[in-house]
């Protein structure tokens, strides 16, 4: 077995980096640049072993899915193959990414309305009639930017 033979496509990023979820824990891939990515996964790592030129990138040691989201509506959730094995994302360059211990088992569209993103409302106190602030909330940073009426 080759370690590009099971891949899928995970969707596209403007913003270089794309999100992981498991049931306990949210954050990150970041990339070196921006467009479509294609994840390998190796289900089984007697199999077929990880390249050298990959590094880890996150382990999960007791998740048993993983899910991972775009910028944009495609989700996929993975299904751990053993539960002994933990989950690794491994990153090399710019866009290489690969994730053992799993397979996909879903793929899914999603509304905007359906995520957890949240909503929030502020109010600024400050001279100016203008604020801009930068707020976190669950795995997406938000740039604030409006005027105080």
């Amino acid at each position: 077995m080759y370690y590009k033979d099971n891949d899928f496509y995970a969707g596209y990023s403007d913003i270089a980096r794309l999100i992981y979820e498991t049931h306990d824990e949210a954050g990150f891939v970041y990339f070196g640049g921006d467009g479509d990515y294609t994840i390998h996964t190796i289900p089984d790592l007697n199999e077929c072993s990880v390249p050298d030129h990959y590094a880890v990138c996150q382990v999960f040691w007791e998740a048993r899915w993983l899910k991972i989201r775009d910028d944009w509506e495609t989700v996929t959730k993975l299904e751990v193959v053993d539960d002994s094995k933990p989950i690794i994302i491994y990153r090399a360059g710019e866009m290489g990414c690969l994730i053992t211990s799993t397979k996909a088992s879903s793929k899914q569209k999603e509304t905007r309305n359906e995520r957890r993103w949240g909503y929030l409302s502020f109010r600024c106190d400050l001279p100016s009639r203008y604020c801009v602030c930068t707020v976190t909330v669950l795995t997406a940073s938000v740039l604030v930017w409006g005027m105080i009426p």
